[in-house]
């Protein structure tokens, strides 16, 4: 298995960081038994090869570099603002940079005052930054032309501000909503962390909000969570992530969109129980040299020891590569199969076509069109032939690779290398040629 899943992890890794659907609820139990079929689109692969680039060249023209060359400037002025020293010349403290209006600013991160607060349960320590007594927010602080912070107070007890003329750095939070609690048991102490409902950070320059942080812990209670963020962008940009989870499963969703419009997306599930609970991490071995039995923590292992089913899916604009399958059955037979060759180096065809043939028949991989629901083609994996010129040796290696492979509805079969090529997507190449070009210039 060590070498085959390792193919399948990455492909899930990729889709994990690349994904999303709108909704994450109800993903788990999408494995192998609830594949849904797709009715088969009539298109030739040439005429899917020139459907295909067109969705990419619209994804390129929905994209405006101006609107990045606007936020980068944005906050090259903003970091121009900031104080870019503060020691003299001979290494001494600037005192000119802490006028008495900062020095009292700071006096809310009073180490003493936090601990005695935090502390005030002999066997708890709460970390709640809504406690009146802990004295967080309300602040604003003006920093002038020649460095001066003037302090000031604000009506809103959850925010803090920082102010350079029209441009702003502004932190808020709502009110708490679910607590998580950490033990420990050797000091015999219960540390308590108060989570807000939100956290939000926005940056504002010359009185435009160019960039904004909107940050939803959404702990329910230490073994369920939900968080998402979402970021927001001059120019309509907007990113939003969500992971969820619990002790039915994970799962992950993400989209990329400009004025409403998904450009990008997909999302990741994982039928796991217990995967949220802490104490299943926990691994014992016994260690010959040291002659004692060692504890290590490893949620990689617990996943791959009580993961079941899988799904996941990545979406651009209109296209969509769509994966299920029993995840448990794979791990099984290709744990099987790595015992079957223990000797080998898995360099042999048929170690790899083995291999190829247990992730196809439990893990279905299929492309379509999402607006009209016709299937592109289905996804395997396919054993081949790889050289490989190694110019520091002048020598030429000759190995076998599971690599993937597109099927169409037709019969006909193109390696993903064949399929996507400069001929096929002669306009999209340009287009990024002349993309590179103008970044270069």
């Amino acid at each position: 298995m060590k070498k085959l899943f390792s193919v399948v992890a990455l492909c899930a890794i990729a889709l994990t960081s690349l994904s999303s659907c709108e909704k994450i609820e109800g993903l788990f139990g999408k494995g192998n038994n609830s594949e849904e079929t797709y009715e088969p689109s009539d298109l030739t692969p040439t005429e899917h090869q020139a459907k295909l680039e067109q969705i990419a060249l619209d994804i390129i023209d929905q994209i405006d570099p101006a609107d990045f060359e606007e936020l980068a400037y944005s906050l090259m002025t903003l970091s121009e603002r900031l104080p870019e020293d503060i020691y003299g010349e001979e290494g001494d403290w600037e005192e000119d940079y802490y006028p008495e209006e900062y020095a009292r600013s700071i006096k809310n991160f009073d180490v003493n005052s936090i601990v005695a607060l935090t502390t005030r349960a002999s066997e708890q320590f709460i970390i709640d930054i809504n406690d009146p007594e802990f004295d967080f927010g309300g602040y604003s602080y003006e920093i002038t032309e020649d460095g001066e912070v003037i302090g000031g107070e604000l009506d809103d007890p959850r925010a803090i501000v920082i102010k350079w003329d029209n441009d702003a750095l502004t932190l808020s939070w709502g009110e708490n909503k679910g607590q998580y609690t950490m033990e420990d048991s050797e000091e015999g102490v219960t540390y308590i962390v108060k989570v807000p409902a939100y956290i939000k950070v926005a940056i504002t320059v010359a009185g435009k909000e160019h960039f904004s942080a909107y940050i939803e812990p959404n702990i329910t209670d230490n073994y369920t969570y939900a968080p998402a963020v979402t970021v927001k962008l001059n120019g309509g940009y907007e990113l939003y992530g969500k992971s969820s989870a619990n002790n039915k499963g994970i799962s992950a969703e993400a989209s990329f969109k400009k004025n409403g419009t998904k450009l990008f997306g997909g999302a990741v599930a994982f039928d796991i129980k217990g995967m949220t609970n802490h104490e299943n991490w926990y691994y014992e071995y016994y260690n010959e040299y040291f002659e004692e039995t060692i504890t290590y923590i490893s949620p990689e292992d617990y996943f791959i020891e009580n993961v079941t089913n899988g799904f996941a899916q990545f979406d651009i604009l209109t296209l969509s590569v769509i994966g299920n399958g029993d995840l448990k059955r794979v791990i099984n037979e290709l744990d099987a199969l790595d015992e079957r060759y223990a000797e080998s180096d898995g360099s042999e065809k048929e170690y790899w076509d083995e291999g190829c043939a247990i992730i196809n028949k439990y893990l279905k991989l299929v492309a379509i069109y999402n607006d009209t629901k016709e299937k592109i083609a289905d996804v395997i994996l396919q054993t081949e032939l790889v050289e490989y010129y190694d110019e520091y040796w002048d020598e030429t290696y000759t190995y076998y690779d599971p690599v993937p492979v597109l099927v169409f509805p037709d019969g006909s079969k193109f390696l993903f290398e064949d399929f996507f090529n400069e001929s096929g997507f002669g306009n999209l190449f340009e287009r990024l040629g002349d993309i590179a070009g103008d970044i270069e210039y």
